[in-house]
């Protein structure tokens, strides 16, 4: 079997990757390059071919040899494969522990990955932009998954994660930590309405970067944070309410969502932002609904004062209360208003009684249900049929 000796004058693997930094040489084993991680050592890592592109069904082996010596394969080194376009397939052995940043990246033809139970740690962006992605599973020894490690997989519909994973877990196909706390990330190919699960306080780091989802998002009272990027060129978002205990928003949180009119924050002091364009291009068109009372704090507060448009209260949202045909399909059940009955794809809104839209969501399944954590009035929109409910 052919093999081929690659001389470094300087090969660094970003401390990132969890590798150790400086790979003292590469040879050709079976078709693909490898770097020795340490001097002296066994383990290598897979590297990028200087010479050609990786393409077609590829299984790493779990050892390699060269110069008579053994190998453990234990790593994807940064950019191993990155716009290898022509790659079809890839089998990871279970020796391998990280998968480096970008290290996929733009792997157009890859259509889906198993990450084995011996990964402990996904790059940042290990596989932005594979737009053929349609299947990823993570195995149950990751601890660490980058930010934007499946940006821009536009066809990705759900992030799976093996049941015995401690750290991570996927929830109708999105990824969030094992505790609930976190929303880790939105698949780019999932589509329709998305209701926060319960308990959920830190938007993650690129968690919807580059999403092609929901056009109203409600991020709940429950979320303290939103990280860097999170909705970062999420083009279809028109409607977005910001919870009342959201205090800190996170560089370029919402840089590149254009298509945002309507923004509601609900916390009567403006969030802190990393930035005074964290909002993108959004200042002039869109309309910041903020309380009443906190019209001019927001004002005069760092970066929220760039908007043209902020009103006081946030009445607007809804029109006139009828009863008509709509009572009959909602009801409120200790504490969850119910919406039953529903045509195939009608859309509900609910609203707190000043105005402030909580849900949006669509009756895909005849039913849809809203967990109030506080008891009031609640207002109720289907299709253009409006009605009042109480919780207590």
């Amino acid at each position: 079997m052919k093999k081929m000796m690659y001389k470094l004058l300087l090969a660094v693997l970003t401390l990132s990757t969890g590798l150790p930094a400086v790979a003292q040489e590469t040879f050709e084993y079976g078709g693909l390059c490898y770097s020795v991680i340490e001097e002296g050592g066994k383990d290598v890592a897979v590297t990028s071919n200087p010479d050609v592109q990786y393409s077609g069904d590829i299984a790493i082996p779990s050892t390699v040899s060269y110069n008579g010596e053994n190998y453990m394969v234990v790593g994807i080194g940064e950019g191993a494969f990155s716009d290898c376009q022509g790659l079809t397939s890839i089998v990871i052995p279970n020796s391998v522990t990280t998968i480096g940043r970008l290290s996929f990246d733009r792997c157009t033809g890859l259509g889906s990955v198993t990450i084995p139970n011996s990964v402990t740690m996904i790059g940042s962006q290990a596989f932005y932009g594979c737009s053929a992605l349609s299947s990823v599973t993570v195995g149950n020894g990751v601890t660490v998954i980058g930010m934007g490690a499946f940006t821009y997989c536009e066809n990705l519909p759900s992030i799976d994660v093996d049941t015995e994973n401690a750290n991570y877990c996927s929830v109708d196909g999105v990824l969030y930590s094992k505790d609930m706390k976190i929303l880790c990330a939105w698949p780019g190919g999932k589509s329709g309405d998305f209701v926060f699960q319960e308990g959920v306080t830190t938007i993650g780091d690129g968690a919807f970067w580059h999403c092609s989802g929901p056009a109203t998002l409600v991020i709940p009272n429950s979320v303290t944070t939103i990280g860097r990027n999170a909705f970062n060129g999420c083009r279809s978002l028109v409607t977005v309410t910001i919870g009342s205990s959201v205090t800190t928003i996170a560089q370029s949180a919402f840089v590149n969502d254009n298509a945002i009119a309507t923004l509601y924050s609900l916390n009567p002091t403006p969030p802190q932002l990393a930035s005074a364009s964290d909002f993108g291009q959004i200042y002039k068109k869109c309309q910041l609904i903020v309380p009443a009372e906190r019209v001019e704090a927001y004002k005069t507060a760092y970066g929220w004062s760039r908007f043209e448009n902020i009103i006081g209260g946030a009445g607007t949202a809804i029109s006139d209360v009828s009863s008509d045909n709509v009572a009959s399909c909602v009801r409120v059940s200790g504490g969850d208003i119910v919406v039953t009955g529903l045509p195939e794809t009608s859309a509900v809104n609910i609203y707190t009684a000043d105005g402030v839209l909580l849900l949006s969501a669509r009756g895909n399944d005849g039913t849809v249900t809203y967990r109030s954590t506080t008891a009031g009035i609640y207002i109720v929109r289907v299709g253009t049929q409006v009605v009042k409910v109480a919780v207590r």
